[in-house]
């Protein structure tokens, strides 16, 4: 079996977190009673048995550790400074859990030992008063070790300090105790017989059924330690109930994660990819919703601007004069205005076609998702995120992309438009002059000639009107690199409403599914390590 048992709780504690994380904890209240039922398991929760040496000085207490041990205890590296401290007697190569357990009690003389391997022993300070502090400590002590050898000695195996301070204070712990007469090798076999009987009617008195009691001479005056091997055989005896009763609540714990992976439907669900996945379908739904947003009619609009603002800067001036009023302030106004671009509002976009095709990619990929993580968890995630709740978190998206963007941009004006003003400025002066000549000048339109000024004019208008059509061809050009500039602008800022409205709440609740399903894995990989040990 290997060691520490608290990381296995820990585990599945960390595992019921996460599912509460997802379905809250009514219906894990059953499988989280296991996990505290574990934790308030009286005893040391470790492969070791860890037994507590009590009893008034004189008793024998070091001398039974010591006959235990085979060698003085204090002569193997550790010098107990007082006799009021605790001494402790563990396996050279101790579990975590132990060394845990002995710096919480404060117990930090040690002394390692290769003689049994799962056993320690705990020498505690004499108790001769009813001081509180003694019993405090040794309540302290009693809910985290697995047993407690009272020891007495025949002169005061009736020690009121003892029967009254301790036993009977601490009657509801009697499965945890061990009864030793030491010194038994100073009295005669008919006296051992009646302090063992008179000793065994005072432990009733104090409330303890049917005492375990055992007879031993630790370090007698002569000859070797008796009853020692009959108090390692109880030891033993403690450690193979321990060993079955941590098998059993080993069992217990890996019941537990399996009834969570049903309860929350984990076991079923594979890896769903959601990351690369949700990346595609996120942005697949908002360059759909940004060709809507950007639509035919804005690309027009764009494209009216661009070859407004063209002919503002290079049309004939006159032109140039109807251009300015057709955008002008006065026009937009009255909403008439050739530079007016008027996007369609969310409204327009889901009641409009196009919406549910639009949207496909994400309300699919939720769909998906759960069916593939399938179970509790599939379910809880189309409840978390039904067809009415994810149509209103795109258009909160939509609401929040569009104003992110902000209003579309004005066209960049090339260069040589102002120039083309130039030229169409002289054209028109062109014009004007040749008209003017032919009017008053020598050889009117009756002689029947075309004179050199009216194919003049001629020609200037002609150049005009060609100038000013690859003018609007060029403006319209620069409205459409504006509104394309402007979808990419919408586009972006819609995968990032999107991600923010939908995509972060997923990934939080698929990292718990994630840490849930590691959890439970864990689990099951420590459970069965206890197992197969």
């Amino acid at each position: 079996m290997r060691s520490d048992i608290h990381a296995l709780l820990d585990s599945l504690d960390l595992a019921l977190a996460s599912a509460a994380e997802l379905f809250g904890t009514d219906e894990l209240e059953p499988i989280a009673e296991i996990g505290r039922n574990a934790r308030r398991r009286v005893g040391f929760l470790g492969e070791t048995v860890v037994v507590a040496l009590a009893g008034g000085t004189g008793s024998g207490k070091s001398s039974i550790l010591n006959a235990l041990a085979g060698e003085e205890v204090a002569q193997t590296g550790v010098v107990r400074p007082t006799t009021q401290r605790a001494l402790a007697w563990i396996p050279a190569n101790p579990e975590p859990g132990l060394i845990r357990l002995l710096d919480e009690l404060e117990i930090h003389d040690r002394a390692g030992h290769t003689r049994f391997e799962h056993l320690a022993v705990i020498d505690l300070p004499d108790m001769d008063s009813y001081d509180e502090a003694n019993l405090r400590e040794v309540l302290r002590l009693i809910p985290r070790i697995d047993a407690v050898v009272w020891v007495f000695d025949p002169l005061k195996y009736n020690d009121r300090s003892i029967h009254l301070g301790f036993l009977r204070r601490l009657q509801q712990y009697q499965s945890q105790f061990l009864y030793v007469l030491n010194h038994a090798d100073r009295l005669t076999p008919a006296d051992r017989e009646a302090v063992i009987n008179d000793l065994w009617k005072s432990l009733v008195a104090d409330g303890i059924h049917d005492p375990e009691m055992l007879v031993t001479a630790a370090a007698p005056d002569w000859g070797e330690p008796t009853g020692i091997k009959e108090l390692e055989d109880a030891l033993h005896d403690r450690l193979e109930r321990k060993q079955t009763a941590l098998r059993k609540l080993v069992t217990d714990v890996s019941a537990a994660a399996s009834a969570l992976e049903q309860v929350t439907g984990v076991a079923s669900a594979g890896s769903i990819d959601f990351r690369s996945r949700w990346t595609r379908a996120r942005e697949g739904s908002a360059r759909a919703l940004s060709e809507r947003v950007v639509d035919g009619v804005v690309w027009r609009g764009m494209g009216r601007v661009g070859e407004t603002d063209a002919l503002a800067l290079g049309a004939s001036p006159l032109s140039r004069l109807l251009t300015r009023l057709r955008g002008g302030s006065v026009a937009r106004a009255l909403g008439v205005g050739s530079d007016i671009v008027i996007l369609p509002t969310p409204g327009d976009l889901v009641a409009g076609g196009g919406w549910l095709e639009a949207v496909r990619p994400v309300t699919d990929l939720v769909t998906d998702m759960s069916v593939d993580i399938g179970g509790r968890m599939g379910a809880a995630l189309r409840e978390q995120y039904a067809p009415e709740i994810l149509d209103d978190a795109l258009r909160d998206a939509v609401v929040a992309g569009q104003a992110a963007a902000g209003p579309p941009p004005q066209p960049e004006p090339q260069r040589w438009w102002k120039g083309a003003g130039y030229v169409q400025i002289a054209l028109t002066t062109t014009v004007v002059l040749a008209l003017l000549a032919a009017a008053f000048g020598q050889g009117g339109l009756e002689r029947g000639s075309w004179p050199i000024a009216i194919l003049t004019a001629a020609f200037a208008i002609i150049l005009s009107l060609v100038l000013s059509g690859v003018l609007r061809a060029s403006g319209r050009a620069a409205g459409r690199r504006a509104a394309a500039a402007y979808q990419e602008a919408v586009a972006v800022e819609l995968d990032r409403a999107i991600q923010r409205r939908l995509g972060n709440a997923l990934e939080t609740y698929l990292r718990a599914r994630g840490e849930l399903a590691a959890a439970l894995a864990t689990v099951k990989l420590e459970a069965a390590e206890f197992v197969t040990a």
